[in-house]
């Protein structure tokens, strides 16, 4: 797993430059005067760097703001307000707003999916208290009851997954497939009540996208002509890309452009790559989507209007239509089957992307020299002809047709919904056996380390974030504090009764560790860099290396003279009812014990007095 170079979350939560996302969205032009309410750090030295950045930190020092500003950015400062609020301190934004200048206003939604799911509340200690208790979120309907009073110009974004992780931002309803399983990051555990990916999709379905969105980006102003963006900054610098469809009049135009410079190299690629499928192409059925160079650092691509094949899949799959099915796989199959024909021979391409290991399964499979990896339904448009939308991923070496195919039916969402033997058909029509899957999984991992760098599900396990079932909460979490002084760092294990932890110290201060939970904990080493260390605990009962404690246990080390604290340990028990009566047991034992020690030890003292005596009779 690769580390951050943080030492706790709340380091990460407040430098991880993804925070940035939506503000890239907002295109704001360098030297503009702007005006930011909000406290996010990220935030603000980005912001510092485009322009003459003024930061508002409240209500009373934005009341005595005069200047006009080119841009206005309003980071969660109206969820904290009640609506007459609202409603002045909106007022009070339009006046020191540039008449060609816009405000932005980032929300979150007293609806949002991620709360109904499970989601830890931000303004709200209780579950589901945006909805039982008063609080000063708004849904949709009533934020745009609340701006339609302005009289203003305005338009809403709906960033996705949430305001601090921006991965995309739509305008309007996703199509079927768009709305992907993407990580978030939360500072606490997280419940999970259910699955609000496929949630939201099935609720995008019936029109209320926009209702159940976990959040708002409002525009007031003359309104941008983006449609939709999509951001890649989990990845590598040299793939990083803004992905943008835009509306001009009735035209539309996708544009793909790279954050680093490093990531121009990539669009010479997808350009390269365009022009020799052109080339080898002979299937008048098929085509990839027409670009042309706009700039350095951007690829134009026509906006191609239709179903793409995930929408067509799903119909299929609601219908049970086996037929339709294959026939949808047909194209990407012949997608996948254009220029010369080669032998499967990895090259040292290939083992970059993919990782080297034994491919000798691989070595009668089909491929071709223009492999395009990612022709999944949702890449795949239909009009006069089928367009692959996204060819970025195409590579200089021979790749089985047989992988692509596997990611196809691995990446749909509609596939998913199809029985397990249905599902497995699927992959035997394509060739693909269990051995054929491992390989390719793997190959997926490999390839998924290639493109990004750190990702969020790293920095979640490294920070242990964990997700839960509620029905295996009280059992399975444990959550520790490590505390130093003023300092106290918390986390949540979730790996079953094995205790095998360690923990960043600082060297001359005493540590405590509070579990809690009440516990039979074993503790079989405890070391700091390496070397064993005395400790105390607040354990009622102790019987060797097994503690018994009836309150939340309490570990503690007098001054450790190191940096890393490791742990060894067992939980027999964890938040299990039961302790008390063993403890209580325990202790029982231990007076039997040690009554019948002192019984024993009278019989003993009587039988002795008497042999004495029998022995002093006998001399006599």
């Amino acid at each position: 797993m690769k580390k951050t170079k943080y030492r706790t979350f709340d380091e990460v939560y407040e430098n991880y430059e993804g925070r940035n996302n939506i503000l890239i969205a907002l295109s704001i032009k360098k030297g503009s005067n702007i005006l930011y309410l909000g406290n996010n750090k990220a935030h603000i030295r980005f912001l510092s760097n485009l322009g003459n950045l003024c930061i508002c930190n409240g209500i009373d020092q934005l009341t005595s703001i005069t200047e006009s500003f080119d841009t206005i950015i309003a980071d969660r400062f109206f969820d904290s307000i009640v609506w007459n609020q609202k409603i002045d301190f909106l007022l009070k934004l339009l006046t020191l707003k540039k008449e060609s200048g816009h405000i932005y206003i980032f929300a979150n939604n007293k609806l949002a999916i991620r709360y109904f799911s499970g989601t830890r509340e931000e303004e709200s200690s209780l579950p589901y208290g945006n909805l039982v208790v008063s609080n000063h979120l708004l849904s949709f309907r009533e934020w745009e009851r609340l701006i339609k009073s302005t009289g203003e110009e305005f338009k809403f974004y709906f960033p996705y997954p949430d305001l601090d992780f921006t991965n995309t931002i739509y305008t309007n309803d996703p199509k079927l497939g768009q709305i992907q399983s993407v990580e978030t990051l939360f500072k606490d555990y997280r419940l999970m009540m259910f699955n609000d990916v496929q949630a939201l999709n099935e609720i995008n379905k019936s029109g209320y996208f926009k209702d159940f969105s976990n959040c708002f980006l409002i525009e007031i102003g003359s309104p941008s002509n983006v449609e939709m963006i999509k951001f890649s900054l989990e990845r590598k610098p040299e793939f990083q890309m803004m992905t943008s469809i835009l509306k001009n009049g009735t035209e539309r135009s996708v544009e793909k452009k790279c954050i680093c410079n490093a990531g121009i190299k990539h669009l010479d690629k997808i350009e390269e790559y365009y022009h020799r499928f052109n080339k080898y192409n002979q299937n008048l059925n098929i085509a990839y989507c027409p670009l042309k160079r706009k700039s350095q650092d951007t690829l134009e691509f026509k906006y191609i209007t239709g179903e793409n094949l995930e929408e067509k899949i799903e119909l299929a799959v609601m219908k049970r239509d086996r037929s339709k099915i294959e026939s949808y796989l047909k194209i990407i199959d012949e997608l996948a089957s254009v220029g010369e024909r080669s032998p499967f021979k990895p090259n040292q391409r290939f083992y970059d992307v993919f990782g080297k290991r034994n491919y000798s399964l691989l070595e009668n499979q089909e491929c071709y020299d223009i492999a395009n990896i990612d022709l999944i339904f949702g890449n795949v448009i239909c009009n006069n002809k089928y367009y692959a939308i996204d060819y970025e991923w195409v590579f200089d070496c021979t790749i089985p047709k047989s992988y692509i195919l596997f990611r196809t039916l691995l990446h749909s969402y509609a596939l998913s919904k199809l029985e397990p033997s249905d599902l497995e058909a699927l992959y035997e029509l394509c060739g693909i056996n269990e051995q054929l899957k491992d390989i390719f999984m793997e190959m997926e991992y490999s390839f998924q380390d290639y493109v990004s760098h750190l990702k969020i599900s790293d920095i979640q396990k490294e920070y242990h974030l964990l997700k839960l079932f509620p029905y295996d909460l009280e059992q399975r979490i444990r959550k520790i504090e490590l505390i130093q002084g003023e300092d106290k760092h918390t986390y949540y294990f979730d790996n079953g009764p094995s205790f095998n932890e360690t923990f960043d110290i600082v060297p001359g201060i005493d540590v405590k560790l509070l579990i809690h939970g009440k516990s039979i904990l074993g503790i079989h080493q405890l070391t700091v860099d390496g070397k064993a260390v005395s400790f105390t605990t607040n354990a009622d009962l102790i019987d060797g290396n097994n503690y018994y404690f009836l309150n939340d246990p309490e570990i503690c080390i007098c001054a450790p003279a190191g940096n890393q604290l490791d742990i060894d340990g067992y939980f027999y028990l964890f938040n299990d009812g039961n302790i008390d009566r063993i403890v209580e047991l325990m202790n029982l034992i231990g007076e039997l014990a040690g009554q019948n020690h002192a019984l024993q030890k009278h019989l003993d003292s009587l039988l002795s007095h008497r042999i004495v005596r029998l022995l002093d009779r006998k001399k006599k």
